[in-house]
């Protein structure tokens, strides 16, 4: 059994795509508005999100555990994820509960079926191919002590969930989550040992750091071995913060790779997690966007309950709820696919409200091989005109 939880339509999705030409444009006043096609600098790269509290979403019976697993992964229905990232375990609290490791003490041989996190990604693997699988670590076990046995930990994950459970993963962390001071030595020996491996095609992405973040771009112009190995900058929590030109002149892809949405089932966070990702796209640069946290897959007694896109926290009775939140992302992953091209357009937004700051948000995307394109616009902002915008597109 299930409940849909419905809201608003929080943006809107057309095979054509803008840039404004006027702004401040009274209410009721049509608006003609281009964009320029070939005027892109970045490749879109996806949505998706975390999972690091979904143990009741693994006891559903079945058949309301695959219909969730389809409203999360199956491309074109639901939110249509592109992007999973699961929790390295570690045994330590990571903020909610304890995710289980791989490996106990330094003398153990690794044991890499525990947990629920590689039947997960195998889920969604099976139901959408071409998601991206992206690993990170809260932490480390007591015995790793020293960089190297913190590289080989990592290491070893990535090559056992290759060799056991037969999964590659695409990007992996190579820095402890929201952990400072930023160790880059790490970095430098979990790329080698990857390569070593046979694993050069995986992606490291650095070095996920919390609010305000970017202190990784300092030490990446300054480290050339580190600026080297790192193939994506990852940081958290950009709400309203744009991205300092030092980072984009990088020249590497930006994440958001963690990043937060509100409750599953509000309707305003719906409206600004939609809000969100139209401004990381198109104000703050990024290529990818990943939300923590999947589910709402806890007892309602516990932190952050009410987190994630779908409430799944019923095994006992079947019962899920989809969250408003869960439409926010179909918005983006039901028309665009990663490779797309994110426009860069010369202003993001069709008004201005009374402070000065952008309101009537809009982000384009465009499929250089076919010639697709599609818009996403938010007017969710308070100062938008009453009588909403009405625009012609060419």
């Amino acid at each position: 059994m299930y409940k849909k939880s419905l809201c608003a339509v929080v943006g809107l999705s057309i095979l054509l795509s803008c840039s404004p030409t006027a702004k401040n444009t009274p209410s009721g006043i049509s608006m003609s508005v281009s964009i320029d096609l070939n005027n892109f600098v970045r490749t879109y790269e996806g949505i998706g999100c975390i999972e690091s509290y979904g143990k009741l979403l693994y006891d559903y019976p079945e058949p309301e555990r695959s219909q969730i697993l389809d409203l999360l992964f199956k491309p074109n229905l639901g939110a249509s994820l592109q992007i999973l990232k699961v929790e390295i375990g570690a045994d330590t609290n990571n903020t909610t509960q304890a995710i289980v490791a791989h490996q106990r003490e330094l003398d153990e041989e690794p044991n890499f079926t525990r947990g629920y996190m590689w039947w997960l990604m195998r889920e969604a693997k099976k139901r959408n191919p071409d998601i991206l699988l992206s690993a990170l670590h809260w932490g480390y076990p007591g015995w790793c002590t020293t960089d190297e046995l913190k590289a080989q930990f990592i290491y070893d994950y990535v090559a056992g969930t290759y060799k056991v459970q037969g999964l590659t993963i695409d990007v992996i962390g190579g820095n402890q989550n929201e952990s400072y001071p930023i160790n880059a030595e790490v970095t430098k020996l979990l790329r080698k040992k990857l390569d070593s491996g046979g694993f050069q095609h995986i992606k490291i992405v650095a070095a996920d750091e919390d609010y305000p973040g970017w202190q990784m771009v300092d030490i990446l112009l300054a480290d050339k071995e580190y600026f080297d190995v790192v193939d994506i900058v990852g940081t958290h929590f950009k709400p309203k913060k744009i991205t300092p030109q030092t980072a984009i002149d990088t020249g590497k892809p930006l994440w958001s790779s963690e990043d937060s949405g509100g409750s599953y089932a509000n309707p305003v966070s719906a409206y600004n997690w939609t809000k969100q990702l139209v401004r990381l796209f198109s104000e703050n640069h990024f290529s990818a966007v990943i939300r923590w946290l999947l589910t709402a897959s806890v007892y309602p007694n516990m932190a952050w309950s009410t987190g994630g896109i779908m409430k799944t926290s019923e095994p006992w009775s079947g019962y899920y709820e989809i969250g408003a939140n869960l439409w926010s992302f179909a918005h983006f992953t039901q028309f665009v696919k990663p490779g797309w091209k994110i426009i860069d357009a010369p202003e993001t937004s069709f008004f201005k409200d009374s402070k000065g700051e952008g309101v009537g948000r809009y982000v384009a995307f465009s499929n250089p091989g076919t010639g697709d394109f599609t818009i996403v616009i938010e007017t969710t902002g308070d100062e938008i005109p009453d009588e909403g915008l009405l625009a012609t597109f060419y």
